[in-house]
């Protein structure tokens, strides 16, 4: 039988058909990966794991960002793992680390289990930097809608894994996106800000801003009070410890608009220190450091942290604003001006210019027929050729005669004289005529008459002085009485006619066509003319003294208002009402009254104008100054413009709620001061926490190593003799009221020594000086009687002293007048304004100055051992409640003590000036060891929950490869800052000024040499912008 017919055995197809089926997929299973048969258990347990993944999540947003703000990152480290961190935005890159290595630590520790199935999730490995810095890459971090105090958080490919037993039964990547309440970046925000304003200059919102407004408000109540009592109640106007009492007020008035609250214990000691300050100012002494630091730092609790209002440091006064108009008037600069103008050469000029006239004789001719005499009509006949010609003239006078109608040139000139002549002209012309070698010559013969009107006439010479205006007489006197110009028409015939031949000479000149004759003739001045000058002068000096104008007083202090420019201006305005032109003059004497006034009107003026580029000068060495030493544009400029402090406030991000604001140290003191003052610092370690400069530009000469700095002022290693006159007398007036043997000893010495001095210079005033404006005011024969004049004028001072204070104040001058002028008033006048001219010289004058060391040795004496005998007494005095006593001590030293002037004088310097102003630069720097700002986390149904964000200069680290050693990622710098700014303050003119008289020009506190080469602006490699001996920390 056959296979193919053999039945038996056979499968039906179909079941083959299947067995290949079913062989084929189990083959096709067993090569593909293994895959977990799908479970509804597993289904829920991945999930719920997912679930739980975002639950993990935001708790590890909420603890990473606590740790980051606990620990910031702020300047990345030069390390590897620093790296990572971007530089522009390295906080936030921090956080995101942070996040990841929190998030992997919580999913790590975290699964779901269900029906015996086991769900975790995880993130992958960092084992170095790369793969940090792609797991950074995988945290996106946002705040929600604007508001910082919430964060969207997603993190990318998060692996769930389900597993039964050892096989896994499922997987998948999801990225799970959380928003959790966190104020981190809030909080890191607002510090930033917070220390960006301290940080910045005075024309922006921040801490100089606000300080500068305190700094003005002190300054002019202090400085009012200082001019009001003469010097005696305050010594130096603005101080190191105001500087810092303000600055740490208005860090926590930043710290309130930043926050919305600022440090209770900052608060308590600003309070504390307003007490002790103001004790001090009242006894102008300073404490032993430790007392003062024991007065800011107290050791019980400040009290709750809860917002409350910042307790101000002011002192109540009634001193005029900066913003209020100071009025200047011309004044001694009229007085100054005058004498010049009213010199007895330099108004004989001007009136000389007045009195001259131009005189000319013009003419006017009358030919009658005129006929040529010419070589044409004597031509011999044939072919003659004319060959030369020759021409004689011959005049002859037959008739004189007067004029009629005598000529002139035009309208402003006015005859004198005329004359009139007439003449007969023959005019015989001889030619030469010549044919081959032939000559032949022949003449010819004319004769003509000529009428010749000559005028002799004169105008007014041209004056510089006076506008040419016409004038209508020369005959009349006028005002000025006398003769105008009619003397000078003897004078104009003389040296016009009789000068230059006579009338026939002139008429035969002008016959010819060669008359051409005008001279200049200079007439007497008319008796009285030149008191009636001196008289209308002195009535233009008393109404310019009056003009006045009014200046902002800041912009005057600060230099930006020029008040002489201003006058000068002024002047020019109102120069035609002034000088009263006419349309006509109705006499030479009404002309030269206007020529003299225009001179000393152009005097005042020229006056002004160098006086108004001479401050436009010292404004623009001041700033040079500043700006030298600030390193800031217009510091000035700007203090001014912002005097006023911050006037718009900032405010807290939208739903930070910030709890309490903790400062180490809470109040920034120029003092030395450790752990038991400041609990983040070491055992041991002790820092100045802040440091100020305080330089006053125009202060006393004594006490300072500031010549570099006073030559671009025009200041140098001498003192002018006013500083030197008023530092004699106070030591004179002292020793009539001191009662200390000792140091009436020690007075008696530096009088000595400085006397001699002055009383040389004195001498040398009075024959240089005093002498010349008396011989300028033709008082006195010879020398002899004008310094017997000046001696009697002097005698109501016995002293060196007193009458050298007599002569720069300008007290000497009414009494010399006395002696000099008896009764004649415009003669007074004259003398008083040559000598005041006169002692402005010689107060400015070089040959005049006293060497700086030898007032520096008498005025520190007054200023610094006397100053302290007077604090010591008025301080018993206090504590035994015997205010009278100590007023009569006051009253008594505190005269002799404050007569060294201090401030610039605002010109006209001498002894009447238009105000004082004072120049201070402030600048202080400073930091916190530790700032902490802590802000609640939740809203009110978790209550309880907050964020602390730190800055203490540590050193940041962390285990991120899980090796076990932590690695470098940067530091927090510590908050720090430096403030710049200036204040300018203007008093009333006074013998004693405005300024700081304690001997100390610039001073700087005992940590300012550390902190001088810290800059806060952009911090060094090693992030401490701060100085080297602060300690060093490492996180923990």
């Amino acid at each position: 039988m056959r296979l193919c017919d053999d039945e038996r055995g056979r499968v039906p197809f179909a079941l083959v058909g299947v067995v290949l089926l079913l062989a084929s997929a189990t083959l096709t299973v067993g090569f593909q990966p293994e895959q977990p048969t799908p479970e509804p258990a597993v289904d829920v347990v991945m999930d719920r794991a997912t679930a739980a993944t975002s639950t993990e999540l935001r708790t590890a947003v909420v603890t990473a960002s606590a740790e980051a703000a606990r620990q910031p990152v702020l300047t990345r480290s030069n390390a590897a793992a620093g790296r990572v961190l971007d530089e522009d935005d390295t906080f936030r890159d921090w956080l995101r680390i942070r996040v990841y290595l929190r998030a992997r630590e919580r999913l790590t520790n975290h699964r779901i289990e269900q029906h015996g199935v086991t769900a975790t999730a995880s993130l992958p490995s960092t084992p170095n930097a790369s793969a940090l810095r792609a797991a950074k890459r995988r945290v996106h971090v946002e705040t929600v809608g604007g508001n910082a105090t919430k964060l969207r958080v997603r993190i990318e490919n998060v692996t769930i894994t389900a597993r039964r037993g050892n096989r896994t039964v499922g997987r998948k990547r999801v990225s799970p996106t959380v928003t959790v309440r966190t104020p981190v970046l809030a909080l890191r925000e607002q510090v930033r800000q917070f220390e960006a304003r301290l940080d910045r200059e005075v024309d922006e919102p921040g801490l100089a801003q606000r300080l500068t407004g305190r700094l003005w408000a002190l300054t002019w109540a202090r400085g009012y009070a200082q001019y009001a009592s003469g010097g005696q109640a305050i010594t130096n106007v603005l101080a190191n410890r105001h500087v810092e009492l303000l600055t740490n007020g208005a860090i926590l008035r930043e710290q309130r608009a930043l926050f919305n609250r600022s440090d209770a214990a900052g608060r308590r000691a600003v309070r504390d220190a307003m007490a002790s300050v103001s004790f001090r100012d009242l006894l102008a002494e300073s404490p032993v450091e430790t007392r003062w630091v024991d007065a800011v730092f107290p050791p019980t609790p400040p009290g709750a942290n809860v917002p409350q209002r910042i307790a101000r440091y002011s002192r109540s006064s009634s001193a005029p604003r900066p913003d209020e108009p100071l009025r200047v008037s011309v004044d001694g600069t009229a007085d100054r001006a005058f004498a010049n103008a009213a010199d007895s050469s330099n108004l004989t000029q001007v009136l000389q210019s007045v009195y001259n006239a131009e005189a000319k004789v013009v003419a006017e001719i009358d030919r009658g027929e005129r006929r040529l005499a010419s070589c044409r009509s004597a031509r011999p006949s044939g072919g003659y050729y004319l060959v030369s010609n020759s021409t004689t003239a011959r005049i002859n006078e037959t008739d004189s005669f007067e004029p009629v109608d005598p000529p002139t040139p035009g309208s402003s000139w006015h005859p004198i004289e005329a004359a009139g002549r007439a003449f007969t002209l023959t005019v015989t012309r001889t030619c030469t005529w010549r044919d081959g070698r032939t000559i032949e010559t022949r003449t010819n013969t004319e004769t003509d008459r000529y009428r010749v009107e000559l005028s002799l006439v004169g105008r007014h010479g041209h004056s510089w002085y006076a506008p040419d205006r016409p004038t209508v007489s020369y005959e009349k006197g006028g005002r000025f009485e006398g003769l105008n110009l009619g003397q000078l028409h003897g004078q104009a015939e003389t040296q016009a006619v009789e000068n230059n031949g006579g009338w026939e000479t002139l008429a035969k000149r002008a016959a010819t066509g060669d008359l051409d004759v005008t001279r200049s003739v200079d007439a007497d001045l008319p008796d009285g003319l030149r008191q009636r000058a001196l008289a209308d002068l002195v009535a233009l000096r008393n109404e310019l003294r009056n003009v006045s104008v009014t200046v902002e007083r800041g912009r005057a202090g600060v230099y930006q208002a020029n008040p002489a420019g201003k006058l000068r201006r002024k002047l020019r305005r109102e120069r035609g009402t002034l000088l009263d032109v006419p349309s006509e003059y109705q006499t030479v004497g009404g002309k030269a009254r206007v020529a003299a006034r225009r001179a000393y009107l152009w005097e005042v003026r020229q006056l002004l104008e160098n006086r108004r580029e001479q401050r436009a000068q010292r404004g623009r060495n001041l700033e040079s100054l500043l700006q030298t030493v600030s390193g800031v544009n217009d510091v000035l400029t700007k203090a001014l413009a912002h005097r006023r402090g911050v006037q718009h406030g900032t405010r807290a991000a939208d739903g930070l709620r910030v709890t309490a604001v903790d400062g180490s140290p809470p109040y920034l003191t120029t003092k030395s001061v450790g752990s038991t003052y400041v609990e983040s610092l070491p055992e041991g370690r002790k820092i100045h926490p802040a440091a100020a400069r305080n330089w006053n530009v125009f202060t006393i000469p004594h006490g300072d190593a500031t010549d570099a700095f006073l030559s671009n002022l025009g200041l140098g290693t001498d003192v002018r003799f006013r500083v030197a006159a008023r530092t004699l007398a106070g030591l004179e007036a002292t020793r009539t009221v001191i009662d200390d043997e000792k140091l009436d000893h020690n007075l008696s010495t530096q009088q000595s020594r400085l006397r001699p001095t002055v009383r040389r210079k004195l001498r040398h005033i009075e024959r240089t000086y005093l002498s010349k404006a008396l011989e300028r005011a033709n008082v006195g024969t010879d020398r002899a009687d004008r310094l017997a004049v000046i001696e009697e004028g002097l005698s109501t001072w016995d002293a060196t002293g007193a009458r050298a204070l007599a002569v720069t104040n300008g007290s000497a001058v009414a009494r010399i007048t006395d002696a000099a002028v008896d009764g004649n008033a415009t003669k007074r006048a004259f003398v008083s304004a040559a000598l005041q001219t006169q002692l402005r010289q010689a107060g400015a004058a070089r040959d005049t100055r006293v060497p700086r060391e030898k007032v520096n040795k008498a005025s520190s004496l007054l200023q610094q051992e006397i100053a302290a005998n007077l604090s010591e007494r008025l301080r018993a005095q206090l504590d035994a409640k015997a205010n009278q006593v100590a007023d009569r001590i006051e009253n008594r030293i505190g005269r002799s003590v404050n007569r060294v002037p201090a401030g610039m004088a605002i010109a006209p310097v001498g002894p009447a000036w238009w105000a004082t102003t004072n120049v201070w630069y402030v600048e202080i720097k400073g930091g916190y060891d530790r700032f902490a700002v802590r802000a609640r986390t939740g809203g009110a149904d978790s209550p309880g929950h907050s964020v602390t964000y730190v800055r203490d200069g540590s050193s940041v680290r962390l285990d991120y490869d899980e090796d076990g050693t932590s690695e470098p990622f940067g530091r927090a710098e510590r908050l720090s800052f430096t403030a710049r700014t200036a204040v300018a303050i203007l008093v009333p003119p006074g013998s004693q000024g405005v300024g700081d008289k304690g001997g100390n020009m610039d001073e700087r506190s005992a940590g300012w040499a550390d902190w001088e080469s810290v800059t806060t602006e952009q911090p060094d490699d090693t992030g401490r912008p701060v100085p080297d001996g602060w300690p060093t920390r490492e996180s923990e």
